[in-house]
């Protein structure tokens, strides 16, 4: 009687750690989905800011991309619709799509306040110039907020992230840095990788 009893009392609690992980299944791809799709979206509403009817193409190519692009059991596309709940598939799809968004973001902001620069030095409505360039300050130090948490989150998804998140970085930053003509902010996207080397150092001591 009491080896029964311990069978029904076992096959209850796996019956309820089933029930859990189903609906976790079933509610994270909910919700991820279209998270994703809007980071993508808010990237198209960025590169194409002078012609806003190029954004449903850049979203229908996305999707095509996504939809078709199981061509192995390892591709992203193939995480993002089938194993949606997994680490390696957030930090693929979303959290790569996030550091794109606000490094792109960093190099928008970063040339317009080297142009309201140009502008103080020639003494264009000095008064009226130097309030725009604080604004772009101000929203430019708020990515400085975003992009350490960013790589924090990543670090949590997925052991890899130290890698290619660092490499991704590191080569944005050197392009930016050469196309605004500010070197400035390398040490920052350096810093904000620490997380990335604490989580390799872990990982390899570990």
């Amino acid at each position: 009687a009491a080896r029964l009893k311990a069978k029904k009392q076992q096959s209850l609690k796996n019956s309820e750690k089933r029930s859990e992980t189903d609906v976790y299944y079933a509610l994270f791809p909910v919700v991820l989905i279209p998270l994703t799709y809007y980071v993508y979206f808010l990237i198209a509403e960025r590169l194409f800011y002078k012609r806003k009817e190029g954004i449903p193409f850049f979203m229908i190519i996305i999707s095509l991309l996504q939809i078709y692009g199981n061509t192995s059991l390892y591709t992203k596309e193939t995480f993002f619709l089938t194993r949606t709940w997994q680490g390696k598939s957030v930090y693929s799809n979303l959290i790569m799509a996030l550091l794109f968004y606000i490094l792109l973001m960093m190099s928008e902001r970063q040339h317009k306040q080297k142009k309201e620069k140009q502008k103080v030095e020639n003494k264009e409505n000095k008064a009226d110039i130097v309030r725009k360039l604080m604004i772009v300050y101000e929203s430019k130090r708020d990515l400085w907020v975003f992009l350490p948490l960013i790589n924090m989150s990543a670090c949590l998804m997925t052991a890899m992230s130290a890698v290619f998140s660092c490499v991704f970085i590191g080569i944005s930053g050197v392009v930016i840095a050469v196309y605004n003509k500010n070197y400035r902010d390398l040490g920052k996207l350096a810093l904000c990788c620490i997380p990335y080397v604490i989580t390799a150092a872990i990982h390899f001591i570990w």
